[in-house]
Order: structure tokens, then C-alpha cells, then sequence
């Protein structure tokens, strides 16, 4: 819901951006004969009059102004202007001085009646004649300024909020960058007041809005970006405090703005209120110095070489983009009679593009906020395909605007512009109608030069930790789908699993050969991605070339991992600091030189090690991706898993292989298996009002599947069930290790079930590694009042099956709690309360059940599931519990059960 709410957004500010972009271009490319610019004057509102604030001497072409030839002083009051048909009137707010400035053509003379008091302190009133103006297209140098300012800075801005909004929506630093470049495009002024009512106040309002909120989006960005600057961290609460200042200066800002839009007397009451002016501007400078300040500690403070780079680049751009304008702004606050000559403008306004520009260019190249942009044409496919209607669309309404509008104008010359408007959108959408059928024709042609599928890295490597547990009896399938899945999910140019081997042995090693020369790593399989996104894959046979010896630099540095826990290896050559290092300069030592060559010959970018039980089975090597952008720490933390998953594979694997050989360690597995069935309830006790049964069908002997039954008092039955990640022994001992947590804390938290789960979360983050976690779900019945208290940790959501008299059956999934166990350690969970009602019928599974597949690869599913217990309702629980099984069975047939498969139904009976 939150990254729709941002789309949404990001949207809405788009159209409110067109609105007035639109507007602005109408007033000054196509409108170009009315509304006089380059009129030499800015006005101000004093005692309830428009008043004449500068004077401007010269413009930037060195040309007299209008104002100047026409004797216009600072300090004349403005009452009254008319064009030279007479036509006009009194001046009372700025909607007044927009009317009568949009009925003077630019090519005209008008009047403007004045009253000035001279230096006897006389007050005279006053007709000048202004003469006519230039334009904005009077010359080269004018327009090319003016263009530069008033369309393509903004197109920038927006350009550069939109990329970084929309491609990284789950991003709340991404949203924030978007937000604070849609704000930027405030900077450019325009003639709002000069608009037709209803734009008018539009764009009064959009423009208000984003220039208050510009510096406050400024400075929050810098202080979260990359991550929490010193100050964020310091004062946390600095925000808020900016946030309160900035709403009111808008609120006030926002309120004098509209009144004086109808009434410079009211507007003259509101200034009357306390003029903020001084109070904005401090505020303003403060957060941009807490911004600026923000960002050069980062960049200073840069964890990596990368990073420092990208960050370097992005301060650069600020400070070149952001201190010359706001150098310039305050000369103009400390000098209003300063006529700044056309030079020092455009190089302030070229200065002005360097902001956008530097954060696009580090989004694009340097991968900035982890935006990927799939073989960078990934981009122009979005641009192409989702925007093709768009752009066409746009495309089309210039084009009818510019080439009919003349037309228009000379056919209907009582047209006012609004109708203008409307003529050329009702051509536009007949077009854009048309285009549609023209576009079907187009679009095959565009999905097959540009890659169609947007792919999500960490669905489909989650998906690939539940694969994994699926191939432990098949090591060659279970290293191709992972190296197919990492290379579907990130678009690495390389993937490549190395697998150890040693002398003595035909396949893969047990891990338990010490490594040395009598062992090898081999490349039990590589994908190859060209520059085009064509994948080339090749195993074992045709990858001889690509060994590497036990007692290879690389190989000892992964032996470490043994003893300590495994992490992710970045393979950067010209980092000083990285272990890569030992292999620089290696020319003296041939080892180290080929081991080496054999790195930058496969692009190795990244290595995750295949460490399990203190054994090192090999390592999953990674390519730069096609994006160019670097593995992030999520890439890392979900290879990592995705290495434990498939390191317990090959390590389970082996473990096979050596039970078929040696009886006694298939008889300790048969004692284990015997253990973990007494850890399992020997008895139910007995609770009246509620039936219920369970049990757990273990997929190979032993397994990381668990339920229990604890009985807290004589009206409270706890009912627990929990799948651990991984399987074999390590599992079920982590089983063992949750269950003795579970029953030695769950009666001290007897009504605080929500703290039970986050305490036991907290003592499995403290003893197990990260990579080991569990799902749980823990409900509490209280037969006195009949309700079920529990926490759902990342399980499968039971089902509740409630009759509702003859209409009907009603299913609830119970899904209350908050993410697994054992991984983040200060996690917190939210219990629920439910009132159950006689007949209720509880059914708590793992996935075991529901992902049960058969010969054709289907899964059981929980629809399956959800049809045989409505065929069974009424029946007890013993008898559904044994009916699901049965089914399931069924419907895999002579498949192998490839997980445990755990299940607990329980029926309110009336008592």
C-alpha cells in the first residue's frame, strides 16, 4: 500500500507539474503577443497598495527597459493600468493586475495610472505611457536564457524526480530524492496571477507548496542519505523542529499569497499578523547548512571506495548547482537595485542544471539508491513501452497547438485561451485513440528489442531457499537451478559454482578432507550473460580450465569461514583494503598470479562461500551485474541464504552417500529420530469444550518441523506450531532448542504472549547464527470465555472455519504478529484476541502440506487443503487431521515426501 500511495503521488505532483509547465509554455511560446515581459520593474505590497519594489536599467541585451522610458520610480504606487483601446481599470490585487496585463499585447503601448510622492513629501497622481516591449524573444542571448530557465531546468528536475521515484518506489530515501527534485522545479519562477482563473489559483497553490517545502525535502534527504548522517543520529528530533517551522511559514506564506490575489488591503492585514520574512529566511539557511553539512559528512565518512566516489560526485554537484544561486539570491535580497548583466545569469542558471545533472548521471553510472536499470536499456523500455502512449500523446497536442492554433486563432478570434485549450484536447484525444490500434502493431516490436520482465531479486531468492530444500537428494539439479535463479534474479554477467572434489573421490567431496593439494575446487557449472543479455550455459566437462587448488590463496581464505561465520567476499582489485590484495603485484609468484588471471577471466565481482557444519564445500562466484550497479547488502544477506540452503544440501547430500556406507551412522540417525519423536506431546491434555490432535510427519527421519501442546493452568491450553529453516540435525537440534524456550518461558508469560514470541526471538538471535531463523505460530485458548490469544510469526496463516447458520461457511486467516524468529533481534510482535464460538474449526499447518507436489510438479496448495476440510467439517479432529494427510499422500503418490509435513486441528465442541 505504501509504494502505491508514493506512485500515486509522484503521479499527482507529475500532473500538477504539467498543469502549470503547461501553462507557462501557453503564456510564453504560443501567447507570445500578450502579457508585456521584459517590462523592467518588480512590485511589492505595501499599506494595502501594489507598489513598485526595482527599478531595472538596461536589460540584459543592454536595451533600455519600458519602465525606464517611461519614468517609473521606486516607490510609485500602481492603480490603475489600461492597454491602448482604453480597456482596464483599478488595481486591488494581484488577480486585477493579471487581468489587465493578459489584455496589452506585447507589441503595444499601455498606461499605467500612478501616484508618487516627490521629494516635498507631496503626494501626485500620475498617467505614464509605457512603451512597448521586446519580449523574451527580442534577441539570441534573451531567449536562450529564458528558455534555459522557464522550460529546460524544470524539465530536468522533473525528468529527475521521476526516474528516481518510479524506479525505486520502496525506496523511502528514493521517494524523498523524487519529492525534493519536484520542489526544485518551484525555483523558476512564473506569472501565476497572469493565468485564467482556476489555473490561476492552481498554480498559486503548487507553486507555494513545493518552494516552501524545497530546503525542508533538501535537507531531510542528506540527512538520511546513504544512511542516518551523524546529525540525524545526534539529534533525531531536529527534523520535527524544521518540520513545524516550515508548515507555518507555508501556512503564512500560503494565506498572504491567495489574499492578495483579490485584495492587497486584506493581504496588507495579513503581513500586519508579524512579518516572518526574517524568520523564514533563517530557518531556510539553517536546514540548507544542515543539508550541505550532512552530505560532506557522508561523503567523509564513506564506508568504501565506491561509495566515497558516488557520494563525492553528488556533494560536487550540490555545491557547484546549489552555492552559486543561493549566492546570487542573496546579493539580489542586499542589493534590490543590482542589475546583474546576462552573463552572470546564465552562468548562475547553468550552474543551477549541475544539481539534477550530477544526481542523474550518479544514478545512471555510479548506481546511486541501488536504481537498476536492467542492461541500461531497461530504462529506455520503460520510457518506450509504459510512457509510449504518453509521449505520443504529447507529441500530438504540440504539434495541433503550434500548428492549428494560429488557425484558430484567425478563424475564432473571440476564442479565449481556455477554449484554445480545449479544441486542442479534444484533437489530441481522437488522436491518441487512433494511436492505441497504431501502438498493438508496435509494441511486439519494442518487447522484443527491450527486456519485457522487471524481475524481483528477493521474491525469487526466497522462493529458491524453498527450492533448495527439494533438491538435497539431487547435488547436479540443486547447483543448476541456483546458478539459474541468481542469474534470473540479479543479471550477474557471470555465475559460477565451484564445487571440491579431491583426489580419492569421483564427485563432490564430503568436507572433510583437510584442503590441500590433494583437493581441488571445479567449476561444476558457468553462465555467461554477453553484452546483449544473451545467456550461454556450460558444465563440468567444458570447464576444466577453470580449477582452483586447495591450497590457493582463495581456498585458505575460505577455510576461515569454518570457525566463524560466513559473509559475503567482494573481489575489487584496485581497493587497497580488500583481501584481493595478496593477489596484486603477484607476478613473482605464478600461483598467485594464475589464481588471479582465473578471477579476471570469469569477471568475478563477488563470492559467496558453501560452508556447512565447519565443512567448506565449494563457492558461488558472481559477475558485475548488466546494471553496472554493486551488490547491495540485501543482494548479500539473501545469497548468503541462499549459500546456507544450499550448503545444507550438498552437506545432506553427502551425508546420504556416507549412511549408505556405514551402518552405524544410519543407526544414530534412527536413535535421533527416535529422540525428536519423544520431544513431540506423548499426551493431550485433556481440555473440556475443545477437541484437537496433532502431529508431524518428518520428510527424512529427522526434520525442523514442531508442534506442542502446553497446558498453562486448568482453563488455558497453549498450541504451538513451528517450521525451522533448514534440514537434518542442525534443524531438528534448533527445533529442540525453540521447543525448551517455548515451555520453560510460556508460563512466566502467561498473559503477555506478544513479549513470549520476542523474547524467544531474542534468545535465538543470541545463540544461532543469522542465517538460521524459524517460522512460529502460538495461540493461548481460555475455555472460560472461549477466546484464542496468539502471535503469528511469519507462519503460514491458519485457517478458522466459522458456520454461519444456513449462510454459509466463513473462513479467517489468522495472521496477526510479525516476521520470523531468530533473525532480527529487535523485532516486535502484536498478539490478537479472538472470540471463538461453538463448531469453530482450527487448522494450523506448515508448508509442508500445502507445497506437497506430484508428478507433474503441481503443488498441493491451500486451496486443496481449504476443499477437503469443508468435505469433512463435521467430523472430529482426529478424523480431519488424518483426512488431510491422506489426501495429501494421495496426491503426491510415489513422489517423495520432500518436507515435513506438520498439522494440529482443533474444534470448539459445546461445553
Amino acid at each position: 500500500m505504501k509504494i502505491v500511495r508514493r506512485r500515486k503521488l509522484i503521479i499527482l505532483l507529475l500532473a500538477a507539474f504539467i498543469l502549470t509547465f503547461r501553462g507557462m509554455a501557453l503564456h510564453q511560446l504560443y501567447f507570445s503577443r500578450h502579457i508585456p515581459w521584459g517590462i523592467g520593474f518588480t512590485t511589492d505590497v505595501r499599506g494595502g497598495r501594489l507598489v513598485v519594489e526595482t527599478v531595472t536599467y538596461g536589460d540584459i541585451s543592454g536595451n533600455r527597459t519600458p519602465a525606464e522610458r517611461a519614468g517609473l520610480q521606486v516607490g510609485d504606487e500602481l492603480l490603475e493600468v489600461y492597454n491602448p483601446r482604453g480597456e482596464g481599470g483599478q488595481v486591488e490585487g494581484f488577480a486585477d493586475w493579471g487581468e489587465r496585463l493578459r489584455n496589452i499585447e506585447r507589441k503595444s503601448p499601455w498606461r499605467v495610472v500612478i501616484e508618487r510622492v516627490d521629494q516635498e513629501g507631496n503626494v501626485r497622481r500620475m498617467t505614464l505611457d509605457v512603451p512597448p516591449s521586446s519580449g523574451f524573444m527580442g534577441d539570441l542571448r534573451t531567449m536562450g536564457l529564458s528558455l534555459t530557465l522557464n522550460v529546460l531546468l524544470p524539465l530536468i528536475a522533473v525528468v529527475t524526480g521521476l526516474l528516481v521515484g518510479l524506479m525505486k518506489p520502496n525506496s523511502r530515501r528514493a521517494f524523498v530524492a523524487s519529492l525534493m527534485f519536484f520542489a526544485f522545479t518551484s525555483l523558476f519562477w512564473y506569472p501565476h496571477y497572469t493565468f485564467p482563473p482556476g489555473f490561476r489559483e492552481a498554480a498559486l497553490l503548487i507553486q507555494t507548496t513545493l518552494n516552501s517545502f524545497l530546503v525542508y525535502l533538501f535537507m531531510w534527504f542528506f540527512l538520511v542519505f546513504p544512511s542516518a548522517s551523524t546529525i540525524e543520529r545526534r539529534f533525531p528530533y531536529l527534523r520535527k523542529i524544521f518540520l513545524g517551522f516550515t508548515v507555518v511559514l507555508w501556512l503564512h506564506e500560503l494565506a498572504l499569497l491567495f489574499v492578495s490575489l483579490y485584495s492587497f488591503k486584506a493581504a496588507s492585514k495579513v503581513i500586519s499578523w508579524g512579518s516572518l520574512s526574517r524568520i523564514s529566511a533563517v530557518v531556510t539557511v539553517a536546514m540548507f547548512l544542515v543539508g550541505l553539512t550532512s552530505l560532506v559528512l557522508n561523503t567523509l565518512q564513506a564506508r568504501s571506495k565506491d561509495e566515497r566516489r558516488r557520494m563525492s560526485l553528488i556533494l560536487y554537484g550540490t555545491v557547484i548547482g546549489l552555492v552559486p544561486v543561493s549566492l546570487f539570491l542573496a546579493a539580489i535580497g542586499f542589493m534590490p537595485l543590482f542589475n546583474p548583466p546576462w552573463w552572470l545569469l546564465s552562468l548562475v542558471a547553468l550552474s543551477l542544471a549541475v544539481f539534477p545533472l550530477s544526481f542523474v548521471y550518479a544514478v545512471v553510472k555510479h548506481r546511486v539508491l541501488g536504481i537498476r536499470l536492467i542492461v541500461r536499456r531497461g530504462l529506455q523500455y520503460a520510457l518506450i513501452s509504459r510512457g509510449f502512449l504518453v509521449i505520443e500523446g504529447g507529441v500530438v497536442f504540440l504539434a495541433i497547438l503550434f500548428g492549428l492554433g494560429p488557425f484558430f486563432r484567425n478563424q475564432l478570434p473571440s476564442a479565449s485561451t481556455t477554449q484554445v485549450v480545449v479544441m486542442t484536447s479534444i484533437l489530441t484525444l481522437s488522436a491518441v485513440f487512433v494511436l492505441r490500434h497504431v501502438n498493438r502493431k508496435v509494441m511486439p516490436v519494442i518487447d522484443r528489442r527491450f527486456f519485457r520482465e522487471a524481475y524481483n531479486a528477493r521474491q525469487i531468492l526466497s522462493d529458491l531457499t524453498r527450492t533448495v530444500r527439494r533438491l538435497v537428494g539431487s547435488p547436479e539439479e540443486l547447483i543448476r537451478v541456483v546458478s539459474e535463479k541468481i542469474s534470473e534474479s540479479l543479471y550477474p554477467r557471470t555465475v559460477a559454482i565451484f564445487i571440491r572434489v579431491t583426489e580419492t573421490s569421483a564427485g563432490q567431496t564430503s568436507g572433510e578432507e583437510p584442503l590441500g593439494p590433494g583437493s581441488e575446487f571445479h567449476c561444476a557449472i558457468l553462465r555467461r550473460r554477453s553484452p546483449e543479455g544473451k545467456e550461454t550455459v556450460s558444465s563440468l566437462e567444458s570447464n576444466r580450465r577453470f580449477r582452483l587448488s586447495g591450497d590457493s590463496f582463495l581456498a585458505r581464505y575460505l577455510d576461515r569461514f569454518r570457525t566463524s561465520e560466513p559473509k559475503a567476499l567482494d573481489v575489487y582489485f584496485d581497493d587497497p583494503n580488500s583481501w584481493t590484495q595478496a593477489l596484486v603485484g603477484s607476478q613473482e609468484s605464478e600461483k598467485l598470479y594464475n589464481e588471479r588471471r582465473l578471477l579476471e577471466d570469469l569477471g568475478a565481482r563477488l563470492i559467496i562461500p558453501l560452508v556447512s557444519r565447519d565443512r567448506v564445500f565449494g563457492f558461488i562466484l558472481l559477475g558485475e551485474k548488466m546494471s553496472e550497479e554493486p551488490f547491495s547488502a540485501e543482494d548479500k544477506e539473501l545469497l548468503l541464504t541462499v549459500g546456507e540452503q544450499a550448503s545444507v544440501a550438498l552437506d545432506y547430500a553427502s551425508l546420504v552417500r556416507q549412511l549408505a556406507e556405514q551402518e552405524s551412522l544410519r543407526r544414530e540417525l534412527e536413535i535421533a529420530k527416535e529422540v525428536q519423536s519423544k520431544l513431540f506431546p506423548q499426551r493431550l491434555p485433556a481440555v473440556p469444550g475443545l477437541d484437537y490432535a496433532g502431529t508431524c510427519r518428518p520428510a527424512r527421519g529427522v526434520g525442523g518441523d514442531y508442534y506442542d501442546f502446553l497446558q498453562l493452568s486448568d482453563h488455558q491450553l497453549c498450541l504451538a506450531v513451528g517450521d525451522i529453516s533448514g534440514k537434518g540435525i542442525s534443524a531438528a537440534l534448533l527445533m529442540a532448542s525453540m521447543q525448551a524456550l517455548l515451555r520453560s518461558k510460556a508460563p512466566v508469560y502467561l498473559d503477555s504472549l506478544d513479549e513470549l514470541i520476542a523474547e524467544i526471538n531474542s534468545m535465538m538471535c543470541e545463540s544461532t547464527a543469522t542465517s538460521k531463523y524459524a517460522t512460529l505460530f502460538c495461540a493461548v485458548y481460555d475455555r472460560r470465555n472461549r477466546t484464542l490469544t496468539y502471535v503469528n510469526a511469519g507462519h503460514n496463516p491458519p485457517m478458522l472455519f466459522r458456520t454461519r447458520g444456513h449462510s454459509g461457511l466463513d473462513l479467517i486467516r489468522l495472521q496477526t504478529g510479525g516476521t520470523i524468529v531468530g533473525m532480527f533481534e529487535n523485532a516486535s510482535y502484536k498478539k490478537e484476541t479472538i472470540e471463538l464460538e461453538p463448531e469453530d474449526l482450527l487448522v494450523i499447518f506448515t508448508d509442508g502440506i500445502t507445497e506437497a507436489v506430484n508428478s507433474r510438479g503441481e503443488e498441493f496448495g491451500e486451496a486443496r487443503l481449504e476443499g477437503v476440510i469443508r468435505k469433512t467439517l463435521n467430523r472430529d479432529a482426529t478424523h480431519i487431521l488424518n483426512a488431510i494427510l491422506d489426501a495429501t499422500a494421495q496426491f503426491s503418490k510415489d513422489i517423495p515426501q520432500a518436507d515435513d509435513q506438520t498439522l494440529l486441528v482443533a474444534r470448539v465442541v459445546a461445553s
